[in-house]
C-alpha cells in the first residue's frame, strides 16, 4: 500500500466484526497527531493497528499472546513512534466470545454483519 502511495494503513482483525466505520475514522483521525493507532482487544491483543510510518521490524512481538498489545506499544515507542490507544474492544478467538459478537451486531444493519448475526443467533 505505501508502494501504491498510502501514507496511513489501517490494519483490521478479520476476528473483530463489531469494528463499524466510525471506529475506522477514529483511528484515521487518530493518525493526524499520532505515528500509530492502536484499539485493544478485551483479551490482550488489538483489534485494529494503523500507522503513517513504515512499521518497525514486528517479527519478534507475542503474536496471537495476551500481551501483544503491550508489546506492540512498546515496540513502537522504542522506535520514537507516538502511539494513540482507542478504546478497547474485543475479537473473536474463542466459542465463549461468539455471544458477545452476536450481543454487538445485534443492531448492526451492515449485510454481511446482518448475515454473520443471524449465524450466531442459530449456533451461539
Amino acid at each position: 500500500m505505501r508502494a501504491l502511495g498510502h501514507e496511513r494503513v489501517l490494519f483490521i482483525g478479520s476476528d473483530a466484526p463489531s469494528l463499524t466505520v466510525s471506529d475506522l475514522l477514529a483511528a484515521q483521525t487518530a493518525l493526524d497527531a499520532s505515528d500509530v493507532v492502536l484499539v485493544p482487544a478485551r483479551d490482550g491483543g488489538v483489534t485494529l493497528m494503523g500507522s503513517r510510518l513504515p512499521w518497525p521490524d514486528l517479527s519478534s512481538l507475542p503474536w496471537s499472546e495476551p500481551t501483544l498489545e503491550r508489546a506492540l506499544e512498546e515496540c513502537c515507542r522504542d522506535h520514537a513512534r507516538s502511539v494513540t490507544r482507542l478504546a478497547d474492544s474485543y475479537d473473536v478467538d474463542e466459542v465463549s466470545d461468539l455471544a458477545a459478537a452476536r450481543c454487538a451486531l445485534a443492531a448492526d444493519d451492515r449485510p454481511a454483519r446482518r448475515r454473520l448475526h443471524e449465524l450466531l443467533v442459530n449456533i451461539a
